[in-house]
């Protein structure tokens, strides 16, 4: 199979859309429809992932649900904007039936976690390198891996080298903060190879030459401008930007990812409901500090 890598703009913004449910804890298509929206007209990013980042919350979902979500989001997308589909799952044979999904509803790409061993602990990179050639043997469209340690594996910017030499690794998304590792690994991985860090290095990790960045909205408009800048070599505006990171999330974070960007967006005017429960909804005075920080802030403003 030929080498396929990012074939999107540089720097670029790649966008998970949350996931909207209502108070029973049901997909609540009509937020979502709404938020969709707000991400083509106001975020504007260069794509959007489906079911995919650990903001999403697709954990949570039944099978059945996750189909849904996949489905209905993909009919709200498609011709529209390019879209990724999350098909992360331990097990090639199910992420092959979520892979035939993405490609059934039109998807561009697909993202894969790299997983823990299945009995806990962290693979070997032999192991990896296996797993990903497996799920890349049945998987026709571009693959993104996500490299995120907690929900999946650690690993070091050698193991992303070799794993990126499987031709069909397209992307991969970055979740270290640790800009030792992010210099290391862009220099290392080849150029077809689009590298996506997170929002709070999205400046660092641009000058290092990363292909861009992937963060949950609103912090993506953010994100967007800041990048927008940089190519533009606006730099006391992107930094102004990256400055807006230093606080957003981190000030809240002791709530999750999840709950913070969705109190965030009811502070913009796109509310999508809660954070799944058990987890908590930011909170009286936690709240209305964040809603007072946005109103403040014009990074934020459509």
């Amino acid at each position: 199979m030929a080498e396929r890598g990012w074939q999107g703009p540089r720097p670029a913004a790649i966008v998970p859309v949350l996931t909207a449910f209502d108070p029973d804890g049901n997909l609540d298509w009509a937020a979502m429809s709404t938020e969709v929206e707000y991400l083509l007209e106001v975020v504007r990013p260069a794509m959007v992932a489906v079911a995919a980042v650990e903001v999403s919350e697709y954990q949570y979902l039944s099978e059945a649900e996750r189909v849904q979500l996949i489905r209905g989001l993909a009919q709200r997308l498609r011709g529209r904007i390019p879209f990724m589909v999350g098909i992360s799952h331990p097990s090639p044979r199910q992420v092959w039936q979520w892979a035939a999904l993405a490609e059934e509803e039109g998807a561009d790409a697909v993202q894969l976690l790299l997983p823990q061993r299945a009995s806990g602990g962290q693979p070997s990179r032999r192991e990896l390198v296996a797993y990903v050639q497996a799920v890349a043997s049945r998987v026709s469209l571009p693959l993104f891996l996500y490299h995120n340690p907690g929900p999946g594996t650690e690993v070091g910017p050698l193991d992303l080298e070799a794993l990126a030499k499987v031709p069909e690794v397209a992307g991969i998304k970055e979740s270290s903060r640790n800009l030792r590792h992010i210099g290391l690994a862009q220099a290392l991985l080849p150029a077809r190879v689009g590298y996506f860090v997170t929002m709070e290095v999205l400046l660092s990790g641009f000058a290092l030459g990363a292909a861009g960045g992937t963060m949950p909205p609103p912090a993506a408009l953010v994100g967007r401008r800041l990048l927008d800048a940089a190519a533009a070599g606006r730099w006391e505006e992107a930094q102004a930007l990256q400055r807006v990171f230093g606080e957003f999330p981190a000030r809240w974070m002791s709530y999750g990812l999840a709950a913070v960007m969705k109190a965030a967006m009811e502070a913009v005017g796109v509310p999508i409901g809660d954070p799944y429960p058990p987890c908590a909804r930011l909170a009286g005075e936690d709240r209305e500090a964040l809603k007072a920080y946005i109103a403040k802030n014009p990074a934020f403003e459509a």
